[in-house]
């Protein structure tokens, strides 16, 4: 990583890859349901992460502010899709017991 930002994601990300990777994928290795909602789960992160990329590839910015850039509007977009429904479904719930 060129950048000190880019370099602490990886940090980080390294860490808690390797901490948990290991039992999910033993995990996911003994029940073939598990698999396909693993690939399910993880094919709309690579189309955030890959669309999140876009104006940064696009428009030159600081390398720097191009990291922090990119890892809010990741962090936000990748909050829409796996939070926003489990918040709807919360408050639907709450909603139909009132």
């Amino acid at each position: 990583m060129s950048t000190f930002g880019g370099r602490m994601f990886m940090t980080v990300f390294n860490t808690v890859y390797y901490s948990l990777s290991p039992s999910m994928a033993a995990f996911v290795a003994e029940e073939p349901r598990a698999a396909l909602t693993v690939r399910i789960m993880i094919y709309p992160l690579i189309s955030v992460l890959r669309l999140a990329s876009l104006p940064f590839n696009s428009f030159p910015v600081s390398a720097e502010i191009g990291v922090l850039l990119y890892c809010l509007l990741a962090s936000c977009l990748i909050g829409l899709i796996y939070w926003l429904p489990i918040a709807v479904i919360l408050d639907l719930r709450k909603a139909a017991e009132e």
